[in-house]
């Protein structure tokens, strides 16, 4: 009896946790060119009604004194209802030679909860990537930079990477890196960082996988979200 007076007790002291991921951006990534703004569709696909808060960073987390302008910042979308931001670029703040990213979150905020006390509503928070591309670029250039992306092997503190340079203006974001090493094959786990443009990254080689007969397999993310064509490099 005491046994299950105190497991009520402890119960009573934890609220129902309830999470909702209901609003989110239609698309996975958004991409914009420098002269005109850019609308961003935003979907409720629950059965309540939210207000939504949006906001643009970028890589560094800094929301503050952005060349991207966003409205609404906060709006109200109802059950089943579509919504949309904008972005506009403020074009003269913005590389004119390459692409720019910045991030954007779109968060709903649930109401509180009328009934019951103990629930409490978490707030869900989706960012997506927005790819700022100057007019001159589009998206069979990012396809010919893929296939062009070089790979070679670094060493650094004892660590064995491979790393990407990327000779394009583009931003370059794998959806599938794998080594394999005769019937061993992997899945990189850090394959999802990004080679900026004109720059280099590098991916951590997995442990017991020797770079000797070595290849490797990558494909990018084309502007749909989808996979571009698989391309295999040999070491």
């Amino acid at each position: 009896m005491l046994l299950r007076s105190l497991l009520v007790i402890v119960v009573s002291l934890f609220p129902i946790i309830e999470a909702h991921a209901g609003v989110r951006p239609i698309n996975t990534r958004e991409i914009i060119t420098t002269a005109k703004e850019h609308q961003v569709d935003i979907i409720n696909d629950s059965a309540s009604e939210y207000l939504v808060q949006s906001w643009i960073e970028d890589s560094d987390g800094n929301t503050r004194g952005l060349p991207l302008v966003l409205t609404p910042p906060i709006f109200k979308l109802g059950a089943n209802e579509q919504g949309f931001v904008r972005i506009l670029p403020v074009e003269n703040k913005l590389a004119k030679d390459r692409e720019s990213i910045f991030f954007l979150s779109v968060q709903e905020i649930p109401k509180k909860a009328e009934t019951d006390q103990n629930q409490l509503n978490i707030a869900v928070r989706t960012r997506i990537k927005v790819i700022v591309r100057p007019d001159q670029l589009d998206m069979a250039g990012l396809l010919d930079a893929a296939q062009n992306l070089s790979w070679n092997v670094i060493e650094e503190d004892g660590k064995k990477y491979l790393q990407s340079t990327n000779n394009s203006p583009y931003y370059l974001s794998l959806g599938h890196l794998k080594v394999i090493n005769g019937s061993v094959s992997k899945i990189l786990d850090d394959r999802f960082k990004m080679t900026p443009p004109f720059g280099q990254q590098k991916y951590a080689v997995p442990k017991g996988m020797h770079i000797k007969n070595m290849s490797l397999e990558y494909g990018i993310i084309n502007d749909y979200g989808g996979l571009s064509e698989i391309q295999t490099v040999n070491f």
